[in-house]
């Protein structure tokens, strides 16, 4: 869907969405088990928790590391844009 909208595909593999899925169901599991009365589910849950946040953050970085190169890119493959006047009418 937002490769169709122009969007950025960076972050859209299948490891990172396999992996962001898996966290969200140990948290989900972890909740389970802690409402059945097994403390280990607020370890899962944490777990879950604590991984998921590392993804988050990596796929934020990946973006922002991405855009920059790209940014940088175009600079480069304009020759003499950097001098280029602005409001040149």
């Amino acid at each position: 869907m937002a490769i169709k909208a122009g969007m950025t595909s960076i972050g859209l593999t299948g490891p990172r969405l396999a992996g962001g899925t898996m966290c969200y169901l140990a948290e989900v599991a972890g909740a389970i088990f802690l409402i059945l009365g097994r403390g280990v589910g607020l370890y899962i849950a944490a777990l879950g928790t604590i991984v998921l946040f590392a993804f988050l953050i990596s796929g934020a970085w990946l973006l922002h590391h991405r855009h920059l190169r790209r940014a940088d890119q175009g600079m480069r493959s304009t020759p003499g844009a950097a001098e280029a006047p602005l409001n040149a009418a």
